[in-house]
């Protein structure tokens, strides 16, 4: 069996058993746009790894680390949100159990679930396609409400100051992704609305090399 999830975020450049990988391919998901809105400790920092100390987000800091924040979605009428089509060959169904695990989805207790998986219909090169997608819960906890500057710079007070030792973390999450997309020519004016929202705090981010370095080196 062939599994297809439509990605929008750490998926396509973070893989989920590489080894079982079949295809990336490009797509576009009508009706919705992705926004940094899920507080997550697994992409923060320690305090003292900090590449912009100060820039610290005391709501968002507890003891010595820094918590960061992670994609999720949004309906949104008229927006489409650009990702990629990610295929394993599934045919046990361990790949689908590990994408459940890793995005924090369980099957027997959705509404304590920080996303939902739901089956959907996105358009590739090659037509419409099916795919799993993980949408955000709007009802869970992890859920936070923040304006862009702030979305801005909770990304890059979570960014650590040296590459990534076991994931991206804080900035390093979202720029390989935006680069992915520029090199495919796949719009998505939301993530660059947030590349200006940071580079109006820090500079240019060209100048922070750490910061630009992802895992394979682009939810």
């Amino acid at each position: 069996m062939t599994l297809h999830v439509f990605s929008y975020g750490s998926l396509i450049d973070e893989p989920e058993a590489p080894g079982a990988l079949t295809r990336v391919q490009p797509a576009r998901w009508a009706e919705h746009r992705r926004e940094f809105h899920l507080r997550s400790s697994y992409r923060g920092c320690a305090r003292t790894d900090a590449l912009f100390p100060h820039l610290e987000v005391a709501s968002f800091t507890r003891d010595d680390a820094r918590d960061s924040l992670v994609l999720g979605t949004v309906p949104a009428p008229g927006r489409t949100l650009t990702g990629a089509v990610v295929s394993w060959s599934d045919p046990e169904g361990a790949v689908l159990a590990d994408l459940d695990r890793r995005e924090g989805y369980d099957p027997d207790d959705p509404a304590g679930s920080a996303y939902l998986r739901r089956r959907t219909t996105v358009t590739t090169a090659d037509g419409p396609a099916e795919a799993w997608v993980y949408v955000t819960n709007p009802q869970h906890a992890r859920v936070v409400p923040l304006d862009l500057a702030m979305r801005a710079r909770i990304l890059l007070h979570a960014t650590p100051r040296h590459a990534p030792r076991d994931r991206p973390r804080g900035a390093q999450y979202l720029l390989p992704l935006v680069r992915w997309l520029r090199d495919r020519a796949l719009p998505a004016p939301d993530l660059e609305a947030l590349v200006e929202a940071m580079e109006a705090q820090v500079g240019p981010l060209a100048a922070h090399p750490t910061a630009w370095v992802g895992a394979g080196g682009g939810g």
